[in-house]
């Protein structure tokens, strides 16, 4: 039964690395959440597969991934084994890649949850208990079954990230902004709640209809709709409103003779 084991983690490291090599971002996700399930019997294997591709600036992306699953098991690992092998790195390339990796910690969020679901409120945003249960009355309003499988959320500040919000197939991780700073928004919290809400109702909606990794505009028009219509469940005056509104701009632009 160990060797059965062992060849089946060596197998998972070798195909999880074949998906960042080349670029099949399905596989390599698809093996991150299976060694990610081994937990720390995975460290090892990991780690020497790290010391083999440390000093070859050619696989830096292989290196990254590598210390980005061994950080998601074991932050303090993760930075021992930079630590330890400090000396190898001399290449400014690898350097870069590595830092934001080591940086990121689980310490710098609140963890707290909504049913089974895994909520990462970044500590640098004011006011978490507020932003807890609004993201819960929001949650409460999407059906149970359309939040299967979704093992994390996190909310982070603004400017963090230059989306708006992520969906991370496979995975089943989402990524909401919470904007803050903004003298407008501060001032009328119900846009910021507006937005925020839109958001994450959009990201729920990518991992409704199952979306792969990449653009597409017809997965963007998909969540979109998903959206809308938590949002007439949600606000249907409001809805009713904007879609008067939009209708009228609509209407004066057939009306109005363009500029030429």
């Amino acid at each position: 039964m160990k060797t059965q084991e062992k060849e089946n983690k060596s197998e998972m490291v070798d195909n999880f690395i074949r998906g960042v090599l080349v670029h099949n971002h399905y596989l390599a996700y698809k093996y991150h959440k299976k060694i990610y399930n081994l937990k720390e019997r995975a460290i090892p294997l990991l780690s020497k597969k790290v010391q083999h591709y440390i000093s070859d600036p050619r696989q830096v992306n292989v290196l990254t991934a590598l210390l980005s699953l061994i950080h998601d098991l074991d932050e303090n690992v993760s930075k021992e084994l930079v630590l330890e092998l400090s000396e190898s790195i001399s290449d400014p390339i690898i350097k870069i890649r590595i830092k934001p990796i080591l940086d990121f910690s689980l310490s710098n969020f609140n963890m707290v949850s909504h049913k089974e679901l895994k909520i990462f409120i970044d500590k640098k945003l004011p006011n978490p208990k507020y932003i807890h249960k609004k993201i819960s009355q929001w949650l409460n309003n999407v059906p149970p079954e359309d939040l299967d499988h979704i093992e994390r959320l996190f909310i982070v500040l603004d400017g963090d990230k230059n989306a708006s919000g992520t969906y991370l197939p496979v995975l089943y991780v989402i990524m909401v902004k919470w904007q803050t700073g903004i003298q407008l928004i501060d001032s009328l919290p119900f846009l910021r709640n507006l937005g925020a809400e839109w958001v994450l109702y959009h990201e729920v909606g990518h991992h409704f209809h199952q979306h792969k990794f990449g653009y597409d505009l017809n997965h963007e028009n998909e969540a979109d709709q998903y959206a809308r219509s938590m949002f007439r469940k949600t606000h249907p005056i409001l809805v009713k409103i904007v879609t008067v509104l939009v209708n009228i701009i609509k209407a004066l632009r057939k009306i109005i003779p363009k500029r030429t």
